[in-house]
């Protein structure tokens, strides 16, 4: 296991023993559950880790945020990128939302296992969730990988942000390649794209897209999810 440990070493951020050690707890956790039902592509330990968990980490590892904080990680799966989030950063309070109870399941009995009392799990759709008074402009930091496309990841999710929020979506491009649409309807709801040149002032590496909450977000917003989707049919190549 020293080759897995030294992985979570090269990153650009200094971890502590302990978040190496529940980080490679986690992962092995994965790679277990992964035997028995299809939670992710990554079959190898060696791809969970690099791929699933570093990957996650990366793009954010440099934020600087206050202590409390609260973060929602949307369509969380296997609890990526949530729970390796939760671990980097136990400072932060975070919700992992997801609709398969199976998943839901999952993760939380790696937040039990694993002791991480800042995480807990929510089994529901995230646009119902959206307008609920506990998330309803409320959340600092919304993340999401894999999640959905970002016209619905925005629509879905950006309700929950509260003035000044971000939001990060995983993603090849970044907001400077997004076709306009996007980012004018995340405009109308209330978020601003933020430019690769200006990702590293809010702590992120220059990949995937960053919105920041600059408005209120409209009442008819998020709308049903196959209303949702059916508008983003035209803007779905671009994850």
């Amino acid at each position: 296991m020293e080759h897995l440990s030294n992985t979570f070493k090269k990153l650009s951020k200094s971890l502590s023993p302990d978040a190496i050690d529940k980080l490679l707890q986690y992962s092995n956790m994965i790679h277990e559950e992964n035997q028995k039902y299809n939670l992710t592509g990554f079959k190898s330990l060696d791809e969970i880790i690099e791929h699933l968990i570093c990957e996650s980490i990366n793009p954010l590892i440099n934020i600087n945020v206050p202590r409390g904080t609260f973060f929602v990680d949307i369509g969380s799966g296997a609890g990526v990128p949530g729970i390796p989030f939760g671990i980097v950063f136990p400072e932060m309070r975070g919700v992992l939302i997801d609709s398969n109870k199976k998943k839901s399941a999952f993760m939380s009995h790696i937040i039990r296992s694993l002791n991480l009392d800042n995480l807990s799990v929510v089994n529901g759709r995230v646009e119902e969730l959206a307008n609920l008074p506990e998330f309803r402009q409320k959340v600092d930091l919304i993340i999401s990988r894999a999640f959905a496309e970002p016209y619905v990841s925005l629509e879905s999710g950006v309700p929950m942000l509260c003035m000044g929020g971000l939001m990060y979506i995983f993603s090849k491009f970044t907001v400077d390649e997004l076709e306009n649409g996007i980012v004018e309807h995340g405009m109308k709801l209330g978020a601003v794209g933020v430019k690769k040149s200006d990702m590293s002032q809010y702590g992120f590496q220059e990949i995937g897209l960053l919105f920041v909450k600059e408005k209120d977000t409209p009442l008819e917003y998020p709308r049903r999810f196959s209303v949702i989707k059916k508008n983003a049919e035209c803007f779905r190549r671009q994850v």
